[in-house]
């Protein structure tokens, strides 16, 4: 098609096709225009659909030029109007394949036709492709089948825009306030709204999602507010978890195997289990702990000394294999967030008959140390695990353990063998980082704060004993070649390692820097932190897999000898549980951002206190003195601040959900 200067062309502008004038052509290739919508274009030869001299006579005024032009198109649309095109498509059909524009012309209007009405013809063909496809020059006539195809998806298609025209009025309506929800029929928008919320870019259904919310009068950034409008989310909805799809509940299936399991507990065998119910065992946990799966029992004759590190036999509870231990290890811990508690495994089996209960036999895999003690010296002269048959007597708090100390003659031992074996581990390389540590808790949607000191007398009770049992355990699996789930610590380097300052807050500061994380591994490296060389985790089987995993290995190995899972299956339970954990981590360090950011909204109108643990040229580092988060201070003057001082600060901005906490210095608040 080639248009000249002075020429009527038609083209396609924003998928429409309209009428232009030429008024000039550019090196024989490009077209200067001006369109019936009154703007000036540039065309390429190429892209011209129609080309005829213009049969007005003054196209120097651009008003009558546009007038002009918009009648053509009128002139034309009328006559497409007048055309059948499935009528001309029938004629078509069993004649050829394909025609030319002037061939279907002449079908239809005879041998005589004016260039108004065969363009009309080309509109009404370019314009609906359901019966006639465009092939070049050429008009391709479609198959009834083809035709049939297309109409049911057009009409599928229509039906498609009519409702999201209509979840759109909705969405303007629950932004207005005259809906609160979206009703269930639309569940597959909700579905595409909350997977951008997750996602983000990410989503599929980004660029979808993008148009309906520009359509209902808001942009994509708000949409976590409009699906709390809409009551798919709540305000502190936990898109982790979501995002992660870890689950909450546990299945039917999973609850009827379970409540099998529970009706035949009291038939369950305590064959090769010795009876201890006569050790005094004590429980030591926070006040709010349900799953109860350590005690502790202690055992004095003169300067022999027997510590029983007692951890419930969850194993006995969960067949191998069973869809409660595949559900067990899909989930692999027990995840603990300030408004949420998600269970690894049901609570009847966690908080109730695998609990230690006060005053309830339960199975167990206890652990024992037998101590001399020389002058002020514990020195472990045998080590040995049994399957037990153990009573917890009395249940004891942190806090009650404090009080208690020092009148109580087993507990007082107990914190002296402890606090000795902590001290031994750190002369040895250990790294001890204790700090006071903040609790959060949630109650009606307030964060509460609470504090307690790692190296309280009551934690380095349970902490020490449970790492005596961990490590002890440990090296037991290597030198008995039982495959099992080290839990390995790289070491820092050796420059790394010489700048290391434990005197102080800062200095714990840079050490976390340093640390390695720790990684499941089949093979032991040791475990840098803790100084242990064997270091695997059996004391807390009603939160993690992999513990139970390992009782499984050491009860079969005291039973037969042999360990129950060979290495390349505790290779498949390594890589399961640390995508799990992974997760979870994260899930559990974002969570307690969160709620940490929430409490400074709450306070956001109080003066912050903060202590500085490094400066830098433009910024100083600080930690926030309440709730412990860390974050950068710009300011002009660094060298006014030095490493441990407490200084004052305002809020400048915070937002838990946007994960944004910004501070600024008080004028001369340092102390």
């Amino acid at each position: 098609m080639i248009a000249k200067t002075g020429y009527v062309v038609e083209l396609y502008n924003n998928k429409k096709i309209i009428s232009a004038y030429c008024f000039d052509v550019v090196k024989g290739s490009t077209l200067k225009c001006f369109s019936e919508e009154g703007k000036e274009l540039k065309i390429q030869q190429d892209k011209i659909l129609s080309s005829v001299p213009s049969a007005n006579t003054d196209m120097t005024d651009k008003d009558s030029l546009k007038k002009y032009l918009k009648s053509v198109s009128a002139d034309r649309d009328l006559i497409a109007e007048s055309i059948s095109i499935n009528d001309l498509w029938e004629l078509c059909l069993e004649d050829k394949e394909s025609y030319s524009l002037n061939e279907l012309a002449e079908i239809w209007f005879g041998s005589k036709f004016s260039d108004n009405e065969l363009y009309a013809l080309q509109r009404l063909l370019l314009e609906g492709t359901i019966y006639f496809k465009r092939k070049n020059e050429l008009f391709i006539v479609n198959s009834k089948d083809e035709v049939n195809k297309i109409i049911v998806q057009r009409e599928a298609e229509n039906k498609k825009k009519i409702r999201t025209n209509q979840f759109i009025e909705m969405m303007k309506k629950i932004c207005s306030g005259n809906m609160n929800e979206i009703p269930k029929e639309y569940k597959d928008f909700s579905d595409e709204l909350v997977d951008v919320a997750l996602y983000k870019k990410d989503s599929k259904y980004f660029n979808n999602v993008v148009s309906l919310c520009k359509e209902a009068g808001f942009s994509v950034e708000e949409l976590f507010n409009f699906l709390v409008k809409a009551s798919v989310f709540d305000i502190d909805e936990n898109l982790m978890l979501r995002k992660f799809k870890i689950p909450i509940e546990f299945s039917n299936k999973i609850e009827e195997e379970v409540q099998n399991i529970i009706n035949s507990a009291d038939n369950i065998s305590t064959d090769g289990y010795e009876d201890f119910t006569f050790l005094n065992v004590i429980t030591i946990d926070d006040e709010k702990t349900t799953d109860i799966d350590d005690g502790i029992s202690i055992e004095e004759d003169d300067d022999k000394i027997r510590i029983g590190v007692h951890i419930t036999d969850a194993s006995s509870f969960i067949p191998v294999d069973s869809a409660l231990d595949e559900e067990a290890l899909a989930r692999s811990t027990s995840i603990y967030l300030p408004d949420l508690k998600i269970n690894m495994l049901p609570p009847i089996i966690s908080e109730n008959c695998g609990s230690l209960c006060e005053n309830k036999n339960r199975k167990a895999l206890s652990f024992f140390f037998e101590i001399e003690r020389i002058l002020d010296t514990f020195e472990i002269k045998k080590f040995y695990i049994k399957k037990t048959i153990i009573k917890s007597h009395i249940r004891l708090t942190y806090d009650m353990v404090d009080e208690i100390l020092e009148s109580d003659h087993n507990l007082s031992l107990m914190y002296k063998i402890a606090l000795y074996f902590l001290n031994k581990r750190k002369s040895e390389g250990a790294i001890i980082l204790f700090r006071k540590n903040v609790n959060i808790t949630v109650k009606d949607k307030i964060p509460y704060l609470s504090y307690f000191d790692a190296d309280r007398p009551s934690s380095v009770i349970v902490s020490e004993f449970m790492l005596l049992a961990n490590c002890y355990s440990g090296k037991f699996c290597h030198d008995n070649n039982i495959p099992t789930i080290y839990r390995n610590q790289p070491a820092p380097t050796p420059e790394e390692i010489a700048t290391f300052d434990l005197t102080s807050e800062e200095g714990k500061f840079r050490v976390r820097k340093f640390l390695k994380k720790v990684v499941l591994a089949s093979e032991s490296s040791g475990h840098f932190s803790i100084g242990c060389k064997y270091y695997i985790q059996v004391t807390s089987p009603l939160r993690r897999y992999v513990d139970l995993v390992i009782h499984r290995q050491l009860k079969s190995f005291l039973d037969f000898g042999f360990p129950y899972y060979s290495r390349e299956r505790i290779e498949y339970i390594i890589s399961m549980a640390n995508n799990s954990l992974i997760d979870s981590i994260q899930l559990e360090k974002d969570r307690n951002r969160y709620w940490l950011l929430k409490y400074i909204e709450m306070h956001r109108n109080e003066p912050q206190k903060v202590i500085v643990l490094r400066t830098s040229p433009d910024k100083v580092y600080v930690r926030h003195c309440d709730t412990f988060l860390e974050v950068d201070i710009p300011t002009h003057n660094p060298s006014y601040y030095c490493e441990g001082q407490i200084a004052e600060a305002s809020v400048v901005k915070v937002s838990a959900r946007e994960d944004t906490l910004k501070l600024t210095f008080n004028v001369m608040s340092v102390s």
